[in-house]
C-alpha cells in the first residue's frame, strides 16, 4: 500500500521549484528543477535539505524507485530513533539499487564512499569541468575519444599542469567504484584510453631514490615515532597504499599463508585483493602480536582483541587518525637535517616532495631489477595482471613471498641500517 501510494504520488508531482512534502513520509520531500527531480530530507523546517537521490526530469518512477525511497526514509527513522547519526549516504544507500546516468551521479557516487581528501580534490575538478550542463551530459553518449575531446583537452581559465592527470584518476576510480558495486546499474563504456595517463607533468615526479626512503625510516626509529618507521616498513614490505595500510586488521594478516587481505572498499581498483609478504614483515607481525599480549588488550571489540594494527592510543579499537602528521613531522626534520649537512638541492627537493604513496614506485622498481616478470610484479602491488599473465605465469604465493623475500634481501645488503631497524623493532618491548 505504501509503495502503490507513493508511486502515485511521484508519478503525478509536477510542479516546479518549492519542494513538497510526501505525503506520511514526514521531512521527506521532492523538488523539481529543470533537468532534475530531488528526493530530500530535513528533520525540522529551520535545517537544510540533505540531498539523497536525484533523477532526470523526464524520469519514469517505478515501484523499484518508490520501494527505495521507502527503504531510505526508514533506515533515516532507525538512526534518528536510536540517536545516531543519519546523513550518512554510504548507509543509506547500501544495498538498495541505484541508477548511475550522469556524470553527476557518478561523482555523488564517489564521493559518499570516498576520504575528505579526495572530496577535496573531487570537488575541485567538478567545479572546472563538470559544472553546469557538463555534468548532466549521459555516460552512455561518450567514448574515449569523445570523453578526450570534451573533458581531459578541455581548457580552462584556471586549469593547473595537473588536471588532466586528476580527472583521469578520479574517472578511472568513480567507474571502477560504480562497476564492481551490487547496489549500482551503471551503462559506460571505457572513458580513458590506455597511456593517456601523462608522466610528464608536475603530479608524476621521477621515483624517489631507496635512500631517501631509508633515511626518512632511520630518522622516524631514532627520534622515538615507531609507528611512523612501522608504518613505512609494512608499505615497503607488503607494497600495500598508505590508507589501506593504516586500516589493515590483524584479521585479515594471515602469518601462515604470508598474505594480507585488503577488501574492496579499501583497494583503488574497487576488488577484494591479497598482498604477499616476505618473511620479515612476518616475524615483526609476530614480534608486535607478543608485545600485545597474543591480542588481549582492553579494546572495543567484541573479542577483547584488538582490531587494527595502528590503533589510537587514546582510543583503544579505534584507528590512529595521527599516522599522516607524525609523518610529515619526521619529513620536516629530515629536512632541517640534510639543510644542516648542506646536502645537494637534488637531494633536498626529493625529500621535500617525497610523499608515502611513491612507496610502490620504489617497490615496483626493486621487484623488476631482482628479475619478477610484469605479471608477478602487478601481483605483488595487489593488482590485476592481464590474461597472458595470468593464463601462464607462475603467480602462486609461496612464489610472490619468495621475490618478496628475495627484494628484501637486495634491500638490506645496499642498506644494512633497514635490517637493524626492523631487528630493533623486533626485539622492541
Amino acid at each position: 500500500m505504501r509503495v502503490t501510494k507513493l508511486l502515485a504520488f511521484l508519478q503525478g508531482f509536477r510542479e516546479m521549484g518549492n519542494a513538497k512534502v510526501i505525503p506520511q513520509l514526514t521531512g521527506m520531500s521532492v523538488r523539481n528543477s529543470k533537468r532534475k527531480t530531488f528526493i530530500q530530507f530535513r528533520e525540522n523546517k529551520k535545517d537544510g535539505y540533505f540531498k539523497l537521490i536525484e533523477y532526470q526530469s523526464d524520469h519514469l518512477f517505478t515501484e523499484n524507485d518508490a520501494e527505495t525511497i521507502l527503504k531510505i526514509y526508514d533506515r533515516i527513522a532507525v538512526r534518528r530513533k536510536a540517536g545516531m547519526h543519519w546523513k550518512n549516504k554510504a548507509y543509506l544507500l547500501s544495498g538498495l539499487t541505484l541508477e548511475i546516468k550522469t556524470f553527476n551521479q557518478l561523482f555523488d557516487h564517489y564521493a559518499a564512499c570516498s576520504s575528505r581528501g579526495v572530496n577535496i580534490k573531487l570537488k575541485r575538478i567538478r567545479e572546472r569541468y563538470f559544472s553546469g550542463e557538463r555534468g548532466d551530459r549521459l555516460l552512455s553518449s561518450y567514448c574515449a575519444e569523445s570523453f578526450k575531446n570534451d573533458f581531459l583537452d578541455c581548457r580552462a581559465p584556471d586549469r593547473a599542469d595537473s588536471d588532466r592527470n586528476e580527472i583521469i584518476k578520479i574517472i578511472s576510480a568513480a567507474v571502477n567504484k560504480a562497476r564492481f558495486s551490487q547496489s549500482v546499474q551503471i551503462d559506460v563504456q571505457q572513458l580513458v584510453a590506455k597511456g593517456e595517463r601523462s608522466r610528464a607533468d608536475k603530479s608524476d615526479k621521477a621515483i624517489p631514490r631507496l635512500s631517501t626512503l631509508s633515511r626518512l625510516i632511520l630518522t622516524a626509529y631514532t627520534h622515538g615515532a615507531y609507528d611512523v618507521a612501522y608504518h613505512l616498513l609494512i608499505q615497503l614490505m607488503a607494497s600495500t597504499r598508505f590508507t589501506a595500510t593504516t586500516k589493515i586488521e590483524w584479521s585479515r594478516v594471515d602469518l601462515k599463508k604470508q598474505v594480507i587481505a585488503i577488501p574492496a572498499p579499501l583497494s583503488k581498483s574497487a576488488c577484494y585483493v591479497t598482498h604477499p609478504i616476505p618473511r620479515e614483515l612476518v616475524k615483526l607481525f609476530q614480534a608486535e602480536c607478543e608485545r600485545k599480549g597474543a591480542y588481549r588488550l582492553a579494546t572495543q571489540s567484541s573479542s577483547g582483541k584488538p582490531r587494527y594494527i595502528f590503533e589510537s592510543g587514546h582510543n583503544p579499537g579505534k584507528l590512529d587518525s595521527q599516522i599522516r602528521k607524525k609523518f610529515e613531522r619526521m619529513k620536516a626534520i629530515v629536512i632541517k637535517d640534510c639543510n644542516a649537512e648542506s646536502l645537494d638541492h637534488y637531494t633536498l627537493q626529493e625529500i621535500s616532495e617525497f610523499t608515502p604513496h611513491r612507496i610502490r614506485d620504489i617497490v615496483e622498481k626493486q621487484l623488476k631489477l631482482i628479475g619478477a616478470t610484469d605479471a608477478q610484479k602487478e601481483k605483488c602491488l595487489g593488482r590485476k595482471p592481464d590474461d597472458v599473465g595470468s593464463a601462464y605465469g607462475d603467480l602462486s604465493v609461496p612464489t610472490l613471498c619468495q621475490l618478496k623475500d628475495k627484494m628484501m634481501d637486495k634491500i638490506f645488503a645496499e642498506h644494512p641500517e633497514l635490517k637493524q631497524v626492523i631487528s630493533s623493532l623486533i626485539d622492541k618491548k
